[in-house]
């Protein structure tokens, strides 16, 4: 009888061989769920719907304070993208250059 693993990432060149089947696990039967991964980060929060699933680090990271972590970290990294070579601003800043921000205190947010 096969292992059971219920497996969300976001669809990419280096997860898609789950998404399309064509990677078999010997003794393990993946259902795979791929979807952009801020739609099933709730659903590994809210009640456990994945048995593995990719995760932000940050999200992850704020799990460690808890007095029994529910997740165990696998060091994969399927999206390697430098997220400092772009800036992101709200259109509502009154930000509409960059210099602007060079003389703003700028504090990050992570929820």
């Amino acid at each position: 009888m096969a292992l059971k693993l219920a497996l969300a990432t976001g669809v990419y060149d280096r997860t898609r061989a789950f998404a399309d089947g064509s990677l078999k696990i010997e003794g393990v039967e993946v259902t795979h769920t791929g979807q952009f991964p801020g739609d099933f980060f709730p659903k590994i929060f809210e009640d456990g719907a994945f048995d593995a699933a990719e995760m932000a680090l940050t999200l992850y990271v704020a799990t460690l304070d808890q007095e029994k972590p529910p997740f165990i970290a696998i060091p994969a990294f399927p999206v390697r993208f430098f997220r400092h070579s772009a800036v992101y601003v709200n259109r509502d800043s009154g930000i509409r250059a960059l210099a602007k921000c060079c003389s703003t205190d700028t504090t990050p947010a992570f929820g």
